[in-house]
C-alpha cells in the first residue's frame, strides 16, 4: 500500500490528462486517436518491484463451512492442516524462511522465500500471479521437485522442495516483443554497430543497419576529423570489444589516430558479421510511423536513396527506427571582415581542410577554446608553427591525460572539486587559476564545484608545455574584424599572425529533423516513440561528478536502454511524463538541430530511467565496465610511464623552439 502510493505519487501526472501511449501521427503529421491504456504502470512497478515470499499458512475457518454438507471435504481440509498451529503435526520451526529455487524449462531460475511448511499449491498461485497467467495457463503447471538424491513429481498439497523443475514455463523472464519487420540502425559509428553487436547477441537477427557512407566507422572520423586527429581520452573504453570479453582487446595505441579507430571499427564490425545486415552508400529521407499502439501493427515507412544520388526513391518497411545519426556533421561558419585583406592563410581546422604545412614559421591564431582548438595547439606545435595564439571569448577548462585515467578508472565518480584541484597543478605551469574560470561555481572553501561550460574538456599535455615555454597564449576576446597580417578584436587589442584557423563549433544537420519528424524529443526518444530513439553526443560540461571525459561508457548505458524499449515498449509509461523534454521553445543550444540535446538533458534522462526495475541494473553494468578496462588496457604505471615520456619529448621540443622563452627550466611531470 505505502510503496504503491508512493509510485504513484512519482509517475502519476496531477492536474493534467493522461497522455496517450505516445503521439500517433498519420502520414500527413497529423493526430490519430490512440488505443486506450490497458497497462497500467504503477500496479506493474509495484509487482516487478517487491521481492517474492510466502508468509506462513494460516488455518481454513470451518465455522464458515458449518453448513455444507460435505463432510468429507472438512476432513480433508483438517487433515491438510495437521502441521499448522494447533495441529498434532504442528513444529516451532515451521514457521522458519528459507530459499526455493524455480527452474524454468530452459534453465531459467527464479528465487523465492518460504516457510518450511508451504505447500506445492500456494507457490503454483504465487507463480501464476507473477507472471500473469490465465486460468488456463496455470492449470497447465506441473512440479518435480528435487528429494534427496532424485526428481519426483510434486503434488499440490506437497511440502515443496528446496529445488522445484516448473513445467509449463519456459523462461520466468518477461516475453519480449517480437517484430513482424526488421528493426532498422540508421548510422554505424560506435553507437549504430554497439546496438547493432548487442542485438545479435541478444538473439535478434532481424535486423537492417543503413549508412550513407561507403565502410563502417561514422561520419564524425571520416569527415570531420583531420588525418592529424587523435583520440583525446584513452583508447580503454573507446572500442567495440567494450561489450564482449570474448573479442580480443583492441591492438591500439593509447591515443590512437584517426585511420587507428576506422581500422578497428571496421575489423570489429566484421568479426561481428555486421557486413551482411548493412546497406552503404544508402540515404534516409523520411521516416513515417504507421499504426497504432504497442501491437504488431506498428510500423515505419523508411524512405531511401543512394547516398550519391543517381537512382530512385525506394521505400522499406521496418518495426522499429534506431537512429544514430552522429551530432558532428557540419561546421560552424563564422566569416569576419576583412578576411579579403588579410593576405595570410586562413581555414577551418576541421573536416580535414586545414593544410597544416602552411602554418610552418607562422604566427598563429586559433580562434576557439573547445576539444578541437586544444588537439590543433599540438599539431601547430608539431607543424613547426612559430607564435601560437588561441583567441577565445571564454577560457574553457583543459584536463590533463592522467587526470582523464585516474576519472576514468574510479568505480565512483569524482567529485568536482578534487578534480578541480587535481587540475589546477598544471595550471600552476601557466599562472593562470582554473578555479576562476567562468565554468566553475564554488565556495570560498572550495568544498565543491559544479562545471558549466559550452564544450566538451580538451585533454592534452603539450597545452600546458607550450604555454609554459610561453609558445602559446590564451587571449579572451572577439575577432571584430581583419586587416594585413592583424586579427582586430572588440576589445581594442590587435594581434599581429601570418595564419588563422577556426575552431569554432561543429552541428548537428538540420536535415535529420526533417527526416525524423521531429517535434520534441522525449529522453532520448522521438516525439515520445519508444520504438523511435534518436541518440546523440551531449553537448556542454554540466555536472558536479565525473565518471568519465570518454563518451563511449554512456553509449554503452544508452544502447542497453535503447534495446530494453525495443523488447518491452509498455515499460516506457513507468518514465514518460517524467522525462525532460527537448523542444523549441525549450532549446538552449543556439542554431543548431533539435535532435541535438545538451548534457544536463541526458543526465536527466539517465537518472530518469534508472526507475525502470531491470534496467537500472543493466546500465549500471554497464558502466560498471569502465574501471577494469581502463585498468587491464592501460595499467597506472605503463600510462604515467608512457606520459612522461612524451611529455619530455614535448619539453625538449618546445626548449628548442626559436619562439620559447630561453631561461626557463625544464617543468616536471605535473
Amino acid at each position: 500500500g505505502a510503496l504503491a502510493m508512493a509510485i504513484a505519487a512519482t509517475f502519476t501526472p496531477r492536474g493534467r490528462p493522461q497522455r496517450p501511449l505516445w503521439p500517433q501521427l498519420d502520414g500527413e503529421g497529423k493526430a490519430e486517436e490512440a488505443e486506450p491504456l490497458s497497462y497500467d504502470p504503477v500496479l506493474e512497478l509495484v509487482r516487478r518491484s517487491t521481492p517474492l515470499e510466502i508468509g506462513p499458512r494460516q488455518p481454513t475457518d470451518l465455522s464458515k463451512l458449518a453448513d455444507s454438507n460435505n463432510a468429507s471435504f472438512i476432513e480433508a481440509i483438517k487433515t491438510r492442516e495437521q502441521d499448522l498451529p494447533g495441529g498434532r503435526q504442528y513444529i516451532v520451526h515451521s514457521d522458519r524462511k528459507r530459499n526455493v529455487e524455480l527452474i524454468a524449462e530452459d534453465g531459467d531460475s527464479l528465487l523465492i522465500t518460504v516457510t518450511n511448511n508451504t505447500r506445492v499449491y500456494q507457490v503454483h498461485e504465487l507463480l501464476a500471479s507473477f507472471l500473469g497467467l490465465s486460468e488456463a495457463q496455470s492449470g497447465s503447471l506441473s512440479f518435480v521437485g528435487n528429494v534427496g538424491s532424485a526428481w519426483r513429481a510434486q503434488f499440490f498439497n506437497d511440502e515443496v522442495a528446496s529445488r522445484v523443475k516448473v513445467k509449463g514455463v519456459k523462461s520466468f523472464g518477461r516475453p519480449r516483443k517480437e517484430y513482424e519487420h526488421p528493426i532498422m540502425i540508421l548510422g554505424t559509428g560506435i553507437g549504430g554497430m554497439g546496438t547493432a553487436m548487442k542485438l545479435l547477441q541478444k538473439g535478434r537477427t532481424n535486423i537492417q543497419l543503413i549508412e550513407k557512407l561507403h565502410d563502417f566507422g561514422g561520419a564524425s572520423w571520416y569527415f570531420i576529423a583531420n588525418k592529424t586527429t587523435k583520440l583525446q581520452t584513452e583508447a580503454a573504453t573507446y572500442h567495440l570489444q567494450y561489450y564482449f570479453d570474448w573479442l580480443k582487446l583492441p591492438q591500439l595505441p593509447t591515443w590512437p589516430s584517426r585511420d587507428h579507430v576506422i581500422a578497428h571499427f571496421q575489423m570489429c564490425a566484421r568479426q561481428f558479421g555486421l557486413e551482411k545486415y548493412t546497406r552503404f552508400n544508402t540515404k534516409v529521407g523520411k521516416i513515417t510511423p504507421k499504426g497504432k499502439g504497442y501491437g504488431q501493427d506498428r510500423w515505419y515507412l523508411v524512405h531511401h536513396e543512394p547516398a550519391d544520388g543517381s537512382g530512385e526513391m525506394e521505400a522499406l518497411q521496418v518495426g522499429a527506427c534506431i537512429c544514430w545519426p552522429g551530432n558532428l556533421c557540419v561546421n560552424k561558419e563564422d566569416v569576419y571582415p576583412g578576411e579579403d585583406e588579410f593576405g595570410g592563410y586562413i581555414e577551418y581546422a576541421s573536416l580535414n581542410k586545414p593544410k597544416f604545412t602552411q602554418l610552418s614559421g607562422k604566427d598563429t591564431v586559433i580562434v576557439g577554446h573547445g576539444a578541437f582548438a586544444i588537439e590543433n595547439v599540438r599539431t601547430a606545435l608539431e607543424f613547426d608553427a612559430h607564435k601560437i595564439y588561441v583567441v577565445c571569448r571564454r577560457r574553457n577548462i583543459t584536463a590533463p591525460k592522467v587526470i582523464s585515467w585516474i576519472v576514468t578508472a574510479m568505480e565512483r565518480p569524482m567529485p568536482g572539486n578534487i578534480m578541480m584541484d587535481a587540475i589546477a597543478q598544471a595550471y600552476r605551469l601557466l599562472g593562470w587559476d582554473p578555479w576562476n574560470a567562468y565554468s566553475v561555481t564554488t565556495d570560498e572553501a572550495h568544498s565543491f564545484a559544479r562545471i558549466d561550460q559550452g564544450t566538451m574538456f580538451g585533454v592534452t599535455d603539450v597545452y600546458f608545455v607550450a604555454g609554459y615555454y610561453g609558445i602559446m597564449d590564451v587571449i579572451v576576446g572577439d575577432v571584430k574584424r581583419l586587416t594585413h597580417h592583424c586579427i582586430h578584436l572588440k576589445s581594442g587589442r590587435r594581434v599581429r599572425c601570418e595564419a588563422l584557423l577556426k575552431t569554432v563549433g561543429v552541428r548537428g544537420d538540420k536535415t535529420t529533423d526533417r527526416m525524423l519528424g521531429l517535434k520534441e524529443m522525449v529522453g532520448f526518444w522521438v516525439n515520445g516513440d519508444p520504438l523511435m530513439p534518436c541518440i546523440s553526443n551531449t553537448l556542454f560540461v554540466q555536472a558536479s561528478n565525473f565518471a568519465s571525459y570518454s563518451i563511449a561508457p554512456a553509449v554503452a548505458s544508452e544502447a542497453e536502454a535503447v534495446i530494453w524499449f525495443m523488447d518491452f515498449p509498455q515499460d516506457f509509461e513507468l518514465v514518460r511524463e517524467s522525462l525532460p523534454v527537448h523542444n523549441k521553445e525549450n532549446n538552449v543550444i543556439v542554431n543548431n538541430s533539435l535532435y541535438v540535446y545538451s548534457a544536463a538533458h541526458a543526465t536527466m534522462t539517465t537518472l530518469v530511467l534508472s526507475l525502470v526495475p531491470g534496467l537500472a541494473a543493466l546500465m549500471g553494468l554497464a558502466g560498471a565496465l569502465k574501471p577494469r578496462k581502463q585498468r587491464e588496457i592501460h595499467p597506472y604505471s605503463k600510462f604515467v610511464e608512457e606520459c612522461e615520456a612524451e611529455w619530455a619529448m614535448y619539453v625538449d621540443m618546445c626548449r628548442q623552439h626559436p619562439a620559447a622563452y630561453r631561461d626557463r627550466p625544464p617543468p616536471p611531470f605535473p
